[in-house]
């Protein structure tokens, strides 16, 4: 199995609304913060994943395999004052997945939708306003797989495996220093 990973790439409106009733009254200040999540297309999920940068700013690790614009604004409810605030957060997850040899699907645990390996991109049935995306991996097929490791001993040009209970003369060697048995 060869493992890759996937972005999750998601867009927040965060609305920060802060209410502060006259003089400061205890009980009439309201803060509130409500999330909405927009849809975020594969174009700009794949420029940000490649150079962490969005269209809402510059992406910073904000925890293990987790990235996100620091765009937030803070400030503190004042008396007798409403102020409403709306930003938008660009976020990206990095989670690992499986491919298996000669198989177009991957093992994944993030969505149920079903992630073919060649289409590079799938937009997840629990949350279609984001994207999740992949690169294609390259992999070097061994041409053979190794069975055994012993020991070998090399005495001038005899060479021994005392496990296997063979020995060998080197012949000559190759114009790169390696040498033929």
């Amino acid at each position: 199995m060869t493992n890759i990973n996937i972005y999750e790439c998601s867009v927040i409106e965060i609305t920060s609304s802060c209410l502060s009733g006259f003089w400061g009254y205890i009980g009439s200040r309201q803060k509130t913060r409500t999330e909405k999540e927009l849809l975020v297309n594969y174009a700009s999920c794949l420029n940000a994943v490649q150079t962490k940068t969005s269209l809402y700013g510059k992406l910073y690790q904000t925890g293990q395999n987790k990235f996100s614009t620091n765009n937030i604004p803070r400030y503190t409810c004042h008396v007798s004052s409403r102020r409403d605030s709306k930003t938008r957060q660009f976020r990206i997850r990095v989670i690992g997945a499986q491919l298996k040899p000669h198989q177009p699907i991957m093992i994944q645990s993030i969505t149920k939708s079903i992630m073919n390996y060649s289409k590079f991109r799938v937009r997840p049935i629990e949350s279609p306003n984001s994207v999740l995306i992949w690169f294609k991996i390259v992999v070097e097929k061994q041409h053979f797989e190794p069975i055994h490791v012993t020991m070998c001993t090399q005495i001038d040009d005899l060479i021994t495996m005392q496990n296997l209970g063979m020995a060998g003369k080197i012949h000559r060697k190759s114009k790169n220093g390696k040498q033929l048995l």
